[in-house]
């Protein structure tokens, strides 16, 4: 099970947010699921929600014992690197097909425990823009999972 707080809402009401993830708890505790909460990225001009909702969502994890899968320090990252493609939309909230696919990458990889540089799909992406954002992905998760 993958849940996700809305990234507006959790950067704003981190209390409400981090009260919610503490409701699944109850709801999971004893019972054969693998947990992860999806940390979301900073909106487009907001690189302050980052280091916000690496907080929140590392606090979440540590008290409900779930699994942080770090999406959005693997989107700082990249982001960092002034790459040739977007990975926010147009309306600088949610992922382009470049961001979908690298926050997919990351995920395969995390979730999987296989290297996504291994796996051959691409989507419409050009190959080399998704053989950049695999490589990137894989860095990611060797730097923030653990």
């Amino acid at each position: 099970m993958i849940l996700q707080e809305n990234g507006q809402h959790a950067f704003e009401n981190p209390r409400e947010a981090l009260a919610s993830f503490n409701t699944y708890k109850a709801y999971f505790e004893g019972k054969p699921t693998q947990v992860y909460i999806f940390m979301t990225w900073a909106y487009e001009g907001h690189p302050e929600m980052t280091g916000a909702l690496d907080s929140l969502y590392t606090q979440a994890a540590m008290e409900n014992g779930l699994t942080k899968l770090p999406v959005g320090l693997g989107w700082r990252d990249v982001m960092a690197t002034n790459p040739p493609f977007e990975l926010l939309s147009a309306d600088g909230v949610h992922p382009s097909m470049h961001g979908t696919y690298f926050s997919a990458a990351m995920l395969f990889e995390m979730i999987s425990g296989q290297v996504v540089t291994n796996n051959p799909y691409t989507t419409p992406l050009n190959e080399e823009d998704a053989e950049v954002l695999k490589e990137f992905a894989h860095q990611a998760v060797l730097e923030h999972f653990n």
